[in-house]
């Protein structure tokens, strides 16, 4: 049942229009638009790359599997030789990366752990920082916990 107010209130609303013309649209509604066609192609661009990206791996490693089962022990030892130094070598690229992350997590658990706005200002930064964990570099100095 509707009542009289709710067809009072539809009558004198303006018509709904599903989609502005271009020339009366503003200029925040065009950018809006754009905005949002940028979000959706990069949405599906994405998707795309993540179902390719799980096809391939699936693809590659069933291929693997049967180069490999063909293989002799010799080869696939150089195989593997030849995927430790490809390790090695990454890793190596990626330490400083990894070093400076480590650093950021360790900064991170010290302000918590002090709970002073200026924490971050007090951390005891070190040099030639070899270990990567949350306890290497956190300072046990009794003055740095005012």
């Amino acid at each position: 049942m509707v009542s009289a107010k709710s067809k009072l209130c539809r009558a004198e609303s303006p018509p709904i229009r599903l989609r502005i013309p271009v020339s009366e649209q503003t200029e925040k509604q065009r950018a809006m638009k754009k905005e949002c066609r940028k979000i959706g192609r990069s949405m599906a661009s994405s998707r795309y790359r993540r179902r390719q990206g799980e096809a391939g791996k699936t693809t590659n490693r069933l291929r693997m599997a049967k180069k490999r089962a063909q293989m002799t022990d010799g080869e696939k030892a150089a195989t593997n030789e030849r995927r430790k130094a490809a390790a090695a070598a990454s890793y190596l690229r990626n330490r400083k990366t990894v070093l400076r992350k480590a650093q950021d997590k360790r900064i991170a658990t010290f302000i918590e752990k002090v709970g002073h706005p200026d924490a971050d200002l007090w951390y005891p930064y070190r040099r030639n920082t070899y270990r990567v964990g949350e306890q290497a570099g956190v300072s046990t100095n009794p003055r740095i916990y005012l």
